[in-house]
């Protein structure tokens, strides 16, 4: 220990005054690179991130991405122009992460350059004609952040604007000013707000929605209007906030031209609506709700819905704020729910048959945003439907969105959500077996002839195998919805023709066949279906095309931690990140292998039989 700590008394610090700062082309290609650092916990795929900044900024002399920690990327352009426009064009985002890009000095190395600060784009509106000038632009500009540039474009004033431009830099840290006031007179003030333009075209452009349904807000129609005409939404149906001081509830439900809806009913609690566009041969109805916070008025709110769900016979969807809970699952702090305390919400369900679609994400929508052990969450934001809706819709699934400023979380639907397209593993289909060439087909699929081990031998032959029968499934068997429709057309034709002896036959071996292709149909259902009580007698209902459609969705990966513990719900990071555990996990060194399974077979000598026939 005297040793090191003698060799340490040695350790000094080196003046670095005297190192000479290079002026060459080498140092003067930080004048052409941009650091972008993503403001988030989560550690983004290098590969997915450079693969969006390069559709997303298009250089036109190309660029070279580099990653370092704490995702930061350095960027560096081959041309000026290029690295200008990116600048100019901020800010940016990344998966819906804001990314601050800004220039990189060269004489501070990474760890020391300010990643706290970021430049938008606001619009100011509610002025006057007469105050909307450049320098008033300024002032206001400065009450938000720095101001880095206004939008002026016109010698004088500004006063043919609808609203004032500027490009602040503010602290990201610290929330953005959504307005400040302004003294008209000694007795009134006007309320200025300031709206963050690119972020809420970003999230729309990103979530793409074709219906907005907004709850609890104290917005006027016209403001409402004013905020989403320019997003698209050019239709909607109001109900005012009610109360002595207009402080209560509000609804508004919009849509995008192209999207044929008709009100059937509005009120303080719900606004129903009649879906024509989507399919547009099978119309569905749709109610938007928000269920009343106080036991006084929910008896009222649940006759309501039960009318109205008795009132239309076809697919039915209901979504949006029930402000009740079913079960504890459903709830996090606070008293435990009882039976009686959802507030009429299971009885509904239960009475409709409704389905609850589900959700990914963060399994609560409501946060009271209280500390510690006087926190409560619950999940008061939900879709329900029946099972004409779930069948119409199969791939419609709930996303929890994260909220901003709201106590509640924005829920989004997709009717249409997207599939990973990757390959199906190989599976055996009961129903082959009723076509007895199958039988054939393995036979020989078997008997070919491999050289190699026992282990070998087994492994190439159960692949020849699956393979044979996808052939043979392509070319032979088919695909069973399309033979009926096949032979179903065929038969219309020969029924249209004279009743003659060789046609009564003709109609009786079509009718056979459909038959059987039904027949099939109703193994693979009940293959797919995994519900060992149903009995051979009740095949091919919608019982077994509705659980399997609910156990599709359940199966299905949506988000999953990664190793870094972050959250990811990207199809490509989620594949990726399996790719990565397993292929960590095979390459160890020492990997743990039960005993049971150290031989396929208890007798060696049944396993070279199985695999020499």
């Amino acid at each position: 220990m005297e040793d090191l700590i003698n060799k340490t008394s040695l350790l000094h610090c080196v003046d670095l005054d005297d190192l000479i700062a290079d002026e060459t082309s080498a140092s003067k290609e930080y004048e052409l690179t941009l650091l972008a650092k993503i403001i988030s916990s989560k550690q983004p795929n290098p590969k997915v991130v450079h693969s969006i900044l390069q559709k997303a900024w298009n250089p036109s002399k190309g660029m070279k991405v580099q990653s370092h920690q704490n995702n930061v990327y350095s960027i560096t352009f081959s041309h000026e122009w290029d690295r200008n426009r990116i600048l100019a064009s901020r800010p940016w985002s990344i998966m819906s992460l804001h990314v601050v890009v800004r220039d990189w000095p060269p004489h501070l190395n990474l760890e020391e350059i300010d990643f706290s600060k970021s430049s938008f784009w606001i619009h100011v509106t509610g002025l006057p004609p007469n105050l909307m000038t450049k320098q008033n632009a300024k002032r206001i500009g400065s009450k938000i952040g720095k101001v880095m540039e206004v939008d002026f474009t016109a010698e004088g004033n500004l006063a043919w604007l609808r609203f004032l431009r500027i490009q602040v830099q503010i602290d990201i840290h610290k929330p953005l000013h959504t307005g400040f006031y302004r003294n008209k007179d000694p007795n009134q003030a006007i309320w200025i707000r300031a709206e963050h333009v690119r972020a809420l075209k970003n999230d729309v452009r990103h979530l793409k929605p074709d219906i907005l349904f907004l709850s609890e807000t104290l917005f006027s129609s016209s403001r409402l209007s004013h905020i989403l005409e320019p997003l698209g939404f050019t239709n909607l149906c109001f109900i005012p906030p009610s109360g002595i001081k207009k402080q209560a509830g509000g609804l508004y439900l919009a849509w995008k031209m192209g999207v044929d809806i008709e009100i059937t009913l509005q009120n303080q609690n719900i606004i129903n609506a009649l879906v024509f566009s989507d399919p547009p041969t099978t119309p569905w109805m749709l109610s938007m709700v928000y269920g009343p916070p106080h036991w006084t008025n929910k008896r009222k709110f649940w006759d309501e819905m039960d009318t109205t769900a008795k009132a239309f016979n076809g697919p039915w969807l209901c979504m949006g704020d029930f402000n009740a809970v079913v079960d504890q699952t459903k709830k996090k702090g606070g008293l435990s729910v009882a039976s009686s305390s959802d507030g009429g919400l299971g009885g509904f369900i239960n009475s409709h048959h409704l389905i609850d679609l589900g959700f990914s994400g963060n399994p609560f929508t409501w946060n009271n945003n209280r500390p510690l052990a006087t926190n409560i969450q619950e999940r008061l934001d939900k879709a329900y439907s029946n099972s004409k809706w779930r069948a119409l819709f199969q791939d419609a699934a709930i996303t929890h969105i994260p909220g901003k400023s709201s106590d509640h979380l924005p829920i989004v639907l997709h009717t249409h959500s997207s599939k990973p397209p990757s390959p199906k593993p190989f599976k055996f289909k009961a129903a082959w077996t009723r076509d007895l060439s199958s039988h054939q087909v393995v036979k020989l699929a078997w008997r070919k002839y491999f050289f190699g081990t026992p282990k070998f031998l087994l492994y190439r032959r159960t692949y020849n195998v699956s393979q044979a029968l996808r052939r043979w499934n392509i070319t032979h068997f088919g695909h069973i919805q399309t033979q009926i429709k096949k032979l179903s057309e065929y038969l219309d034709n020969v029924q249209q023709q004279e009743p003659t002896v060789r046609n009564m036959e003709l109609q009786r071996n079509i009718q056979n066949q459909i038959d059987e292709q039904c027949s099939r149909e109703e193994w693979l259902w009940h293959q797919k279906s995994r519900l060992q009580w149903i009995k051979d007698g009740d095949q091919n209902t919608k019982l077994f095309h509705l659980s399997t459609i609910i156990r599709r969705r359940q199966n299905l990966i949506n988000f999953i931690k990664d190793k870094h513990r972050n959250w990811i719900s990207s199809r490509e990071e989620i594949g990726t990140c399996f790719t990565e555990h397993f292929s960590e996990l095979y390459k160890s060194s020492n990997p743990s292998f039960p005993d049971d399974l150290e031989g396929p077979f208890k007798i060696s000598s049944v396993g070279i039989h199985i695999c020499s026939n």
